[in-house]
């Protein structure tokens, strides 16, 4: 008992990060409006975890992340949600809405509020000083001052990008201008002293939005993974690829903006075996569903091999060594995906020159219509040279796994 009281007073521990003046009056004028959310195990009725919340009405609706809650909202017979305010009461919280695309929540205690936090009606300029509440490694409620530098650049999901300290246990919480108005939404840190925020544009559509929606919260998560794919493969889908050389073979260059693509080669390396150049493209911003589960990710590579020492034999053994390598670009586990299928096919002809392709796909269990992808392909029509093509797709439909199997393999000219 002794050690829970100290855990709930240390929660509310006021600390200020910097000695700034204006962010002490901001932490002093809104602390009755931030609270602790910790998510339950019911079982043990242990913390399973823990993150930071804050009001933002009178009737009790409470802002978060979506991931300080995701464990109670897949699987609510197993945990409940708590929260512990600023004079350490402790009461329950039930889930109103989730944004699992943004990775926000909004949840509710019974009662009415006194005191909450309004949301500004505008985004800060560039440089702007902002300052970000939380409660990082539940050590206690700070305030962290720091700039607002706009979104993250060639990202399909928004982010602001800010200069300053966004830690574990911080997720959730407000980031306030200094009208002391919520401008944005802890969710994750890229570690010294850079931090990234979801943007005040969805938080107000889920705020405008938490009380109409009505459904199932898997229902609710599953229409809004399949909307986002949607928008996601329609932009990807619409683009012209460039083409580059690598090697003798033409593959894509740019997808999308968003993807990041660089290229590696071994070739100022000395006593290689075989000539190897790769040229990878990645959407690195997976949207988090629960623990050892995320989605939305594109992973593609190519990679060039050459040689002028090797047997074919032996050519070829590393060929498919190289082959074999493929696996899923997101993390997931057997809960919530089925095992991958798959199919596996040996093209041979004059164009095409033995194309050795296997194609794999697994379900999600929980959300209807979506599923992960790999697939694979071993262009080996010479002796000496070998093109390998590969891509993983999480969280796609049917119809834009099949129109990208198209658009892929028709993009690429192979010698």
């Amino acid at each position: 008992m002794r050690r829970l009281i100290l855990g709930i007073l240390l929660s509310f521990t006021t600390v200020i990060a910097v000695g700034d003046e204006d962010a002490s009056e901001l932490f002093k004028t809104h602390k009755q409006s931030l609270y602790q959310i910790k998510v339950l195990d019911i079982s043990s009725d242990t913390k399973s975890s823990y993150g930071t919340g804050f009001a933002i009405s009178a009737d009790g609706l409470i802002a978060t992340n979506y991931h300080v809650i995701s464990q109670k909202a897949l699987s609510p017979d197993d945990y409940k949600l708590q929260y512990v305010n600023n004079m350490g009461d402790v009461g329950s919280l039930s889930i109103i809405s989730v944004d699992v695309v943004n990775d926000l929540a909004i949840v509710k205690l019974e009662g009415e509020l006194e005191h909450f936090i309004e949301l500004s009606d505008n985004n800060p300029n560039q440089g702007d000083t902002i300052y970000s509440l939380g409660n990082p490694r539940d050590l206690g409620m700070i305030v962290s001052p720091g700039t607002y530098n706009g979104l993250k650049e060639h990202s399909f999901y928004p982010r602001i990008h800010f200069t300053g300290s966004v830690n574990p246990g911080m997720s959730g919480g407000p980031v306030l201008n200094e009208s002391g108005k919520v401008v944005g939404v802890n969710v994750a840190t890229g570690g010294n002293a850079l931090g990234f925020l979801v943007p005040l544009k969805p938080l107000s559509h889920l705020v405008d939005s938490a009380t109409n929606d009505h459904s199932p919260i898997n229902e609710m998560i599953t229409a809004q993974l399949t909307d986002n794919q949607s928008r996601l493969y329609n932009l990807i889908l619409n683009e012209d690829w460039p083409s580059l050389s690598l090697g003798d073979a033409q593959v894509p260059s740019k997808f999308a903006d968003f993807l990041s693509c660089w290229g590696k080669s071994n070739k100022s390396t000395k006593d290689t075996i075989y000539l190897s150049t790769k040229f990878n493209c990645y959407l690195n911003d997976n949207i988090y569903i629960e623990n050892k589960f995320q989605t939305g990710s594109i992973e593609i590579q190519f990679h060039w091999m050459q040689t002028d020492t090797l047997s074919p034999r032996h050519f070829y053994n590393q060929v498919r060594r190289n082959f074999q390598n493929a696996r899923p670009g997101n993390r997931a586990n057997a809960n919530q995906v089925n095992n991958f299928k798959c199919e596996q096919a040996r093209v041979e002809g004059a164009q095409d020159k033995n194309i050795e392709t296997v194609y794999c796909v697994r379900s999600y269990k929980k959300f209807k219509g979506l599923y992960d992808v790999i697939y694979n392909a071993a262009h080996i029509g010479h002796n000496d040279r070998a093109l390998i093509s590969h891509y993983t797709l999480s969280g796609v439909n049917q119809n834009n796994a099949d129109l990208f199997l198209r658009q892929f393999t028709e993009s690429i000219l192979w010698p």
